[in-house]
């Protein structure tokens, strides 16, 4: 509102008993709308799908997605009017996708996804992703995982 928070729940997404949205990251859409992309879990944690949704800034909508996923985020613009979300199409080792890949879904609705490359054998999870201003180009941050190690990495899209 400009002049103190405001709270927008959530539509009911008619999830099984027991599942629910867990790690929603959001971005604008303009002044009163927003992109938000989350992760479904089920009562033992464990990932179950993924959602993304559309605040228009009066009324949600529910996009449909495409495609197999355990869970969706981060998420970006894509200097076009579109968005770049993570896609976990599987539950790897705890929070981590194996494999990586990053889904786009596009000004006229159109979806796409576009797999990273990993060294063989690595998990990871994007934990944040950005436009860089005056590109096409997203950077993401990543915790990647291989062989009882954690580090953590930047992915690059674009020139």
């Amino acid at each position: 509102t400009g002049t103190a928070w405001q709270t927008i729940a959530f539509p009911n997404l008619h999830l099984p008993s027991g599942e629910g949205v867990t790690n929603a990251w959001v971005v604008s859409d303009n002044a009163q709308g927003a992109w938000v992309a989350g992760d479904v879990r089920n009562k033992s944690a464990s990932k179950a799908g993924g959602v993304l949704l559309h605040w228009t800034g009066s009324t949600w909508v529910n996009v449909t997605i495409p495609f197999q996923t355990s869970g969706l985020g981060p998420l970006s613009h894509d200097a076009q009017g579109g968005l770049w979300i993570n896609n976990c199409p599987s539950d790897g080792f705890a929070a981590a996708c194996e494999p990586l890949d990053m889904a786009h879904y596009s000004s006229t609705g159109q979806w796409s996804q576009t797999p990273v490359t990993l060294p063989a054998a690595t998990e990871a999870t994007a934990t944040a992703m950005r436009l860089i201003p005056g590109t096409n180009s997203v950077w993401a941050s990543t915790i990647l995982y291989a062989n009882g190690t954690f580090w953590v990495g930047m992915l690059k899209y674009g020139s």
